[in-house]
């Protein structure tokens, strides 16, 4: 695995959301759909 700095971190944008709903793609083992509410900001 592969290490990165401290300021190569700060430039990810990570979020937290609500799953509001998942569902499988058909003809697709792998693949998932999901709609997900991130909130206002």
């Amino acid at each position: 695995m592969t290490e990165i700095t401290f300021e190569e971190f700060q430039k990810l944008d990570m979020r937290v959301g609500k799953v509001l709903e998942a569902s499988q793609i058909p003809g697709s083992r792998n693949l998932i759909k999901m709609i997900v509410d991130f909130g206002t900001e």
